[in-house]
């Protein structure tokens, strides 16, 4: 049914007609889907919000701070991959944008930016300066999220490893491998 609804927003109704948007309730239809379906549902609620909203970031946030409790983080998820596509994969402005939005919070926020970073050229380059740059306190979920992305990119251990080597400092790379599930010994060691 979820994934029915959010292939319908498209066009603003689900199969049966009805409109998955409400002009008075940004959090429609998240505030009326199953549990199971509200975590997926709140990451996806931003880009209604930000079509609703003539693309107002801050309001958005906003909005995002207004959803249940356990849904929020996915919601400044879901604006960290919308602001990355609004600004057109500027890592300054994205990271600056992010920021506006509550401190607590702002950690998910960096970490869709980096998906989206990521996903959009299947490289990490980006999305390691767009770590490097973020408030220390983000810093390790932003590099854990590079790590978590890094199995999809390459088969092998080697170039596995070399993308987390582009974190530079040994913390942030030390990280990367762990969310890459890379063990720390060399391949030459374990033999």
């Amino acid at each position: 049914m979820f994934a029915q609804s959010q292939h319908g927003r498209q066009g603003g109704t689900d199969q049966g007609g009805t409109s998955l948007i409400k002009e008075d309730d940004l959090h429609y239809p998240c505030n009326s889907v199953e549990d199971k379906y509200k975590q997926q549902c709140y990451f996806l609620q931003p880009a209604t919000i930000l079509l609703q909203n003539g693309r107002d970031v801050d309001g958005a946030f906003e909005e995002c701070d207004k959803a249940p409790k356990p849904y929020v983080a996915a919601c400044y998820r879901g604006m960290g991959r919308d602001i990355s596509g609004l600004t057109r994969g500027d890592i300054d402005e994205s990271r600056d944008q992010c920021a506006s939005g509550t401190d607590s919070y702002e950690a998910w926020c960096f970490e869709g930016v980096v998906a989206l970073l990521i996903s959009h050229n299947w490289r990490t380059d980006e999305a390691v300066d767009f770590c490097a740059d973020v408030p220390t306190g983000a810093k390790g979920r932003c590099v854990e999220t590079i790590g978590e992305m890094v199995p999809g990119l390459h088969d092998d251990t080697a170039s596995r490893n070399e993308e987390c080597e582009k974190a530079k400092e040994e913390e942030w790379v030390t990280i990367c491998r762990r969310s890459a599930n890379l063990d720390s010994r060399s391949e030459d060691e374990m033999l």
